[in-house]
């Protein structure tokens, strides 16, 4: 009886699952308006399935600063979109991440996105992204400042597949030095230990900062986007920019090769009991 239960253990973990795929993308158009002493974002943003199979409890998911939001889940169907509105109110003083040292509100944010979706096994997923919204009413020079800033950053990852070292290089084409905050953002299968830093880039010269992510969940064969997003205060303004670049995961998760690990030990263990209640049981010659 033993003996039957290990086999069907083993069979069961080695048995491949085969299944379709999902290539997941989104982009919306969204705003940030003023609402007496609130802002609203509004608009739309919509989630598409280019794959062989149905993307379930699909929704997406925002934040700037201290807020966050997320939509009610959907199913998106093969070749299929699904959009979500969103008229949603924010607490000004919600735009400024706790730690940050900005006192400026007018100028642009970046709002901070993922895609969150699951395959026919209910593995999940998610894609991220990044857009640059404005804040409050700017004067056309305004405007063209923070559209065009100073500040021109270049992301690139190189890694083995399975851990990412990413370099970002920033050149401030300015005439005056610029203390600029540096944050990252990716999906969830990536994890990052590096912290948020500031980095100071003189005037019309450049600086590097690197940061690294590891693959926890993803699944060999599939690409993510990471993001630097870099921000400061120039002139009285809130300024953005945001460099992305792209991993490839060749190599298999942490967190899968713990599975993996956990299972080998329990069947070690499995096989181990069964030997020994065969033996102490089997009938002495």
């Amino acid at each position: 009886m033993i003996y039957r239960i290990i086999i069907s253990l083993f069979l069961l973990w080695a048995t491949p699952s085969f299944a379709g795929y999902l290539t997941i993308g989104g982009g919306g158009n969204l705003a940030l308006t003023s609402s007496g002493e609130n802002l609203v974002l509004q608009g739309e943003y919509a989630i598409s399935n280019a794959g062989d199979e149905i993307a379930h409890h699909v929704f997406p998911s925002f934040s700037i600063g201290e807020w966050s939001f997320a939509g009610e889940p959907k199913s998106v169907g093969i070749n299929g979109k699904e959009t979500w509105t969103l008229e949603t109110k924010i607490d000004p003083k919600q735009l400024i991440a706790k730690g940050s040292t900005f006192t400026a509100l007018k100028g642009m944010y970046p709002l901070l996105i993922r895609r969150h979706y699951e395959d026919s096994n209910g593995a999940k997923f998610s894609a991220a992204d990044v857009e640059l919204l404005i804040v409050g009413e700017l004067t056309h020079e305004e405007l063209g400042a923070i559209r065009a800033p100073k500040v021109k950053p270049d992301l690139s990852c190189n890694g083995n597949g399975e851990t990412f070292k990413c370099t970002l290089k920033i050149l401030n084409t300015g005439k005056t030095p610029l203390p600029i905050e540096v944050s990252y953002h990716g999906s969830l299968e990536l994890q990052t230990v590096s912290k948020p830093v500031k980095v100071e880039v003189p005037a019309q010269e450049e600086s590097t900062t690197d940061f690294r992510f590891r693959n926890f969940s993803g699944l060999t064969g599939s690409s993510y986007g990471v993001f630097a997003v870099l921000q400061w205060e120039e002139h009285g303004l809130k300024v953005a920019e945001k460099a992305g670049s792209v991993v490839a995961i060749t190599r298999s998760s942490y967190r899968n090769q713990f599975m993996i690990a956990g299972v080998v030990v329990f069947l070690a263990a499995a096989f181990a009991l069964y030997f020994f209640v065969f033996r102490k049981n089997s009938p002495s010659t």
